[in-house]
């Protein structure tokens, strides 16, 4: 199924009405660089999340980059499912940041 990017606005503000929303599973919809940066401030304004799947989409690094800015302090984020994604230290470090001495 892929996301129509038209659509992601309607997206986040759904992700802004449900605070208590913990489960967000995006698989294999589509989403590029240029959704990434709207759906990255969406998830920034999302206090519960605990569990984001975002595994066989087209966003690159440039697109993780802002997924993981958007995350950083989020305590609830628990697990974070992404693909084989070819990272810099930057994105590594973020990663390191947001989880600690979990397996990433």
């Amino acid at each position: 199924m892929s996301i129509p990017e038209a659509s992601l606005p309607s997206l986040v503000a759904a992700l802004s009405l449900h605070e208590r929303l913990e489960v967000l599973t995006l698989q294999s919809t589509g989403l590029t660089d240029s959704g990434m940066t709207v759906l990255a401030e969406g998830i920034s304004k999302s206090r519960s999340l605990a569990y984001l799947d975002l595994r066989q989409n087209l966003f690159e690094e440039s697109g993780l980059k802002l997924l993981l800015h958007s995350l950083a302090g989020k305590e609830s984020l628990l697990t974070l499912r992404l693909n084989a994604l070819l990272i810099d230290e930057e994105a590594a470090s973020i990663l390191n940041r947001l989880f600690g001495h979990q397996a990433c």
